[in-house]
């Protein structure tokens, strides 16, 4: 026997002998669910002397109840805790206040979050139903949506940070049984032994679970005009794509090992190469858009484009290539003079007007004049130049584009490009991502910026 097998064994007798048997683990189930019911019970005879209806919340205390009799024992501690957050916050359900009930909702979530490093299993079901039932009890027609707003961002960042975490410990899982894969295959002699405990090491859907989620979570996200949802997809893309590399990584390996074991292991090799092409193929659908955008894609484009501005966008581009994910179009520019022509109008380029000592960005008609100078900046991105005033969107809504003779004119006025399979381009700022730089139907024309997708008032052709 092998040193390698030995402390397997070694390990599988430790693991054996260290935990209760399942007459002790019953018991003590039983009790810490009998101990969350009698706090529930505690919670609800407070809610009996509110004086209202409270129908909803007691239903949703009451499911907590039966549902923690099924979990193991240490889940049902931990909404143990999470149930006496909801008894320690009736104070300030009681008073009414919208801002009382928000906090109060938080302190749940919060209490989640310390208790759990997240909202998983029960407590998460059990927590939205409580938020809700409170929420409909307490705050009536008085909760404001910015106070909603905080509660749901709270309950996105959770979600997030849980999924985040479930990634960590499937990259972690990786290593470990790719270290074990790595280990079979340096052995000279393979035996049937050695290749059944790589096929039981490595299951064919790995991270199958974990993937699917992050995919429909990126489908979301792709189509979002939330900022933060945007950026938090980009984000999960990297995360998505690192994960399917280690996934192929590890096929490819047992796929090599068994090639090399030949015989009747030869029909698993294939049958784990048809799946390592369904898998890339799935792969490369649910990030393609990225590379080829669409207007409705347009705001996770601001947070990709330019690549080169941030670390995940650059991860990005490099995995994609191992999925055979199409390069993106021309997204940067080298500092030569353009013409910038607008697609609703395309007898109009974008030109400069002074009037009274201000600079403002038009539409000009029939102009062929290239005198706009695009200048890629050290930080990704981009600088609009016309006769040696430099363009910036303005704070206000549906800000102007006005020049300024500074070199540097800020957030304001770093510009991103992002290629659309169209062949033309749609312009927002660091600044303000969101927003989107578009030529207005006046007699004048004037670039101004806005909010979300300007249609093909705000799409460009860079010649």
């Amino acid at each position: 026997m092998s040193r390698g097998y030995s402390l397997h064994l070694v390990l599988f007798l430790v693991l054996s002998t260290a935990f209760p048997s399942q007459a002790r683990l019953s018991r003590y189930r039983r009790s810490a669910a009998d101990a969350v019911s009698t706090d529930i019970d505690g919670i609800i005879g407070q809610l009996n002397d509110l004086g209202t209806d409270t129908k909803r919340l007691k239903e949703a205390l009451q499911g907590v109840q039966e549902a923690v009799k099924k979990e193991p024992a240490t889940t049902i501690a931990k909404v143990s805790t999470i149930v006496g957050s909801v008894g320690g916050s009736l104070s300030k359900f009681k008073s009414g206040d919208p801002f009382d009930v928000a906090s109060g909702c938080l302190d749940i979530i919060a209490s989640v979050a310390t208790t759990f490093g997240g909202p998983y299993g029960i407590a998460i079901g059990a927590v939205a139903s409580l938020i809700s039932s409170i929420l409909s009890l307490f705050s009536g027609n008085s909760m404001g949506s910015a106070i909603k707003q905080v509660i749901d961002d709270a309950f996105k960042k959770y979600r997030d940070q849980e999924l985040e975490d479930n990634v960590k410990g499937a990259k972690r899982t990786f290593n470990a049984v790719i270290t074990f894969v790595n280990s079979v295959s340096k052995t000279e002699n393979l035996t049937e032994v050695h290749l059944d405990s790589v096929r039981d090491a490595v299951r064919v859907d790995a991270f199958t679970n974990m993937l699917g989620v992050l995919e429909s979570r990126i489908n979301r996200g792709s189509v979002s005009t939330d900022n933060n949802e945007a950026m938090r997809t980009i984000n999960f893309i990297f995360l998505y794509l690192q994960l399917s590399v280690m996934r192929e990584t590890l096929l490819t390996q047992v796929i090599l090992l068994y090639k090399r074991a030949g015989g009747a292991y030869d029909e698993l090799a294939l049958s784990l190469s048809l799946t390592s092409d369904q898998n890339k193929e799935a792969t490369r659908e649910t990030v393609t858009f990225l590379h080829q955008m669409e207007t409705k894609y347009s705001l996770c484009g601001s947070y990709y484009y330019p690549i080169d501005h941030s670390k995940a966008a650059i991860g990005i581009l490099k995995l994609t290539k191992f999925f055979g994910v199409p390069d993106p179009a021309r997204y940067t520019f080298d500092g030569l003079y353009y013409r910038m022509q607008n697609r609703a109008w395309n007898r109009y380029s974008i030109c400069k007007e002074s009037y009274a000592g201000n600079h403002m960005f038009r539409g000009c008609k029939d102009s062929s004049y290239h005198g706009i100078r695009i200048k890629k900046l050290e930080n990704g991105y981009h600088t609009i130049t016309l006769r040696s005033k430099a363009m910036y969107v303005t704070k206000h809504a549906q800000g102007w584009g006005w020049g300024t003779a500074d070199e540097d004119p800020g957030e304001q006025g770093y510009f991103t490009f992002i290629p659309l399979t169209n062949g033309f381009y749609m312009v927002s700022t660091k600044k303000w991502p969101d927003y989107f730089v578009y030529m207005e139907s006046s007699a004048h024309g004037y670039i101004r910026s806005w909010h979300y997708n300007p249609d093909p008032q705000g799409q460009w052709k860079i010649l």
